[in-house]
Formats: structure tokens, C-alpha cells, sequence
């Protein structure tokens, strides 16, 4: 694939969404940073300029999409177009009645509306909105992440997995302007939990009671059970064992 990319424009192939997300998605360019910039500014000129935010992909490369922005950080863009609601996207067939998912972005004589198509969606309000994954050395959900999105125009979210471990529960609300977060954690099992720290400048992170962060520094020893790991990003990550937790942003 690397012959069909224009390394100058960050084109690939017919530079549509599909091919973009897919060179970005493996990994197929050249090992240029700046390369692999030009092919991503492309993608999100796709999204925006070309197609008005909305998913102009399929089945197999709308998965790629969810998952390589998610894991660069850019759920924000994802929200923009799952949230789209005219024609093409999820929101168009929920305004024309749809209870299920359809073979097509475009209601379609004879083709299936109780389908899997485009249901990669509901992967990612699980990994991403609600935040539940594990880390890339766990086995079936040995080591647990918790890394919610806090996107958009969204307040709230709840849900849970039921792993073979036992259920993962992540519930976040805001309320003002802090951020709750309660997270639920099977026996046997730790978890690395991530607080979005871009809502606040010099942030404090409370357990309950317990102070864990004043004015964006953690407190060493404030816990024995919940271990300040560092900052990743735009978050503070504190591993903790199973149990139930309540934080609050604030």
C-alpha cells in the first residue's frame, strides 16, 4: 500500500474515508510521522469538508474508524458523527423508525433491517464513552481499564460488562462542573482507572472522603488501597483492586 500513498498530500489510494482509516488502521505507511499526519489530516478533511461530519464508510472500515480515532484520542471526533442525525448515520435511522440496526445507511427495498451491519458502534460506547477495556498484556480481563470519553454534548453515562471475570460497572455524570465517576471492579482482578483532567485547570481528585489530588498534585500514601500511577495525557490514572469506588473531578 505504501506505492498508494502520495507522501506529499497524505493521500492514499482514492483518498476516500475507507482507504484513509485503513492505512492508518494497520499501520501500512512509510514510518514518517509527518507522513502519517498528512494521511490523518486528510481523513478528518474526509469527515468534515467532504461528508458534513458524517461516516461515508461500510461495515468493516466504520470498526477501523471507531477504533483508531478512540485510540488517538479523538472521541470528540467520533461523537460528531455518530451523533449526526440526517442521512448517512445512525441517528437518520432512528428518525425513520428504526428499532434495529439496517443493512444499509439508506432505507432500501429487500434488504435486512435486523442486521449486525455498522453495529461496531456499540463497541465503542463501551470502550470509549463508558471506557471499559484492558490493558494490552491482560487475558480476559485480568487487568481492567477504566477510560471514559467525556464527549460532546454527553452529561452522563451508564453501563456494564459482564466479563468472564465477573461484571465491570462504569457509571460518570457531571454535575456544575465536577465530574463523578463510580466504577465497579470484580474480585481478582485489578484495574487502572483514568480521570479526564482537561475539564479543570489545577483539579483535585477525592475517593469519598479521601483526598487524592489538590490543585493538580497527587497526594503520595493518601490510600492504601488506590495507588497514584501518573498522568497519561489528559488523565490521572490510580490502579486499585476490586471493589467499588466513587470518585469525584472537581
Amino acid at each position: 500500500i505504501k506505492e498508494l500513498v502520495n507522501q506529499e498530500t497524505g493521500e492514499v489510494y482514492s483518498h476516500t474515508q475507507a482507504s484513509q482509516v485503513f492505512a492508518l488502521y494497520y499501520d501500512l505507511l512509510p514510518d514518517d510521522r509527518q507522513v502519517k499526519s498528512k494521511v490523518l489530516d486528510v481523513l478528518l478533511d474526509e469527515i468534515y469538508r467532504q461528508h458534513r461530519g458524517h461516516l461515508s464508510t461500510g461495515i468493516f472500515t466504520t470498526k477501523m474508524m471507531f477504533n483508531y480515532l478512540s485510540d488517538i484520542g479523538r472521541d470528540d471526533v467520533v461523537y460528531d458523527m455518530v451523533s449526526k442525525k440526517d442521512f448517512p448515520g445512525y441517528g437518520y435511522m432512528l428518525d425513520n423508525g428504526a428499532t434495529t440496526l439496517w443493512e444499509n445507511w439508506s432505507f432500501k427495498t429487500g434488504d435486512s433491517k435486523n442486521h449486525p451491519m455498522f453495529g461496531s458502534v456499540s463497541e465503542w460506547f463501551h470502550k470509549s464513552v463508558l471506557g471499559i477495556q484492558q490493558t494490552s498484556e491482560s487475558v480476559g480481563f485480568k487487568q481492567i481499564v477504566i477510560k471514559p470519553a467525556v464527549v460532546g454534548a454527553l452529561t452522563s453515562a451508564e453501563g456494564h460488562y459482564e466479563s468472564i471475570r465477573g461484571k465491570i460497572g462504569s457509571k460518570w455524570w457531571k454535575f456544575g462542573d465536577d465530574l463523578h465517576l463510580e466504577v465497579e471492579i470484580p474480585a481478582n482482578t485489578t484495574a487502572l482507572v483514568h480521570l479526564p483532567l482537561n475539564l479543570k485547570q489545577k483539579p483535585s481528585i477525592h475517593e469519598q472522603a479521601t483526598l487524592l489530588m489538590e490543585n493538580g498534585e497527587t497526594i503520595q500514601d493518601a490510600s492504601p488501597t488506590i495507588q497514584p500511577i501518573g498522568k497519561r495525557g489528559d488523565y490521572q490514572v490510580f490502579e486499585v483492586g476490586s471493589g467499588r469506588y466513587s470518585f469525584v473531578v472537581r
